[in-house]
Formats: C-alpha cells, sequence, structure tokens
C-alpha cells in the first residue's frame, strides 16, 4: 500500500506540475487528491516521527530532515495559499487577489525544488 501511495504521489506532482496543459478543475482536482495522498502518507510513516528523537543525527540524517521540514512547509503554504485561490472546487474560500496566487505559484516552485 505505501508504494501505490508513494507512486501516485509520484505521478500526481509531476501531473500537477503541468498546469499549463490542465484546466482550472483538474488542477484543483489533483490538488486535493495530493493533499489527501499526502495525509495518508504521513500516516503510513508515523514511525519516522516517533524515531526523531531517538538515536544520532550524523549528516545524512540532518540533512534529510532538514529536506523534510523545507518541503512539507512549502508544500502547506502551497496548498494553503491554492485554497485561498481556488477558482473551482473552494471557491468560496477564493480572496480574489493576485498577490496569493503568485504565493502560490513561488511555494509550489519551492516544493518542487525540495523533492
Amino acid at each position: 500500500m505505501k508504494k501505490i501511495v508513494n507512486i501516485l504521489l509520484f505521478f500526481l506532482l509531476i501531473l500537477e506540475f503541468s498546469r499549463v496543459y490542465l484546466p482550472t478543475v483538474s488542477h484543483e482536482i489533483i490538488g486535493t487528491l495530493l493533499i489527501v495522498l499526502m495525509i495518508i502518507h504521513l500516516i503510513q510513516n508515523k514511525a519516522y516521527f516517533k524515531n526523531l528523537a531517538k538515536g544520532k543525527y550524523n549528516n545524512k540524517r540532518t540533512t534529510m530532515l532538514v529536506v523534510n521540514i523545507l518541503f512539507t512547509t512549502t508544500f502547506v503554504l502551497s496548498v494553503l495559499f491554492g485554497l485561498l485561490s481556488s477558482q473551482d472546487l473552494f471557491r468560496f474560500l477564493n480572496i480574489n487577489s493576485l498577490s496569493i496566487i503568485k504565493l502560490h505559484k513561488i511555494f509550489a516552485f519551492c516544493s518542487w525544488d525540495c523533492t
């Protein structure tokens, strides 16, 4: 099950970054699926969080922790600003601001750089 979730996350993330070729509603549906899959992924890997305080931190482990924190932060911010700029599925959250859309794009780009 973990492998299926990881493969789906990978392909949906690539598809999501094909925004130019997707209608807005498809982009928002895929984004919503990514949120759900990311939550499932985190639940499946809860042992990782339990072991954060255990053991010694070498360079590799520290680097992986920093990358995970950066990705999680940028992903959450991208999701937040994406929801606030939704034009179809979550229109009721839309605050009609070009700044919000720009922030969504910036954090989406940054989260892609962290992967």
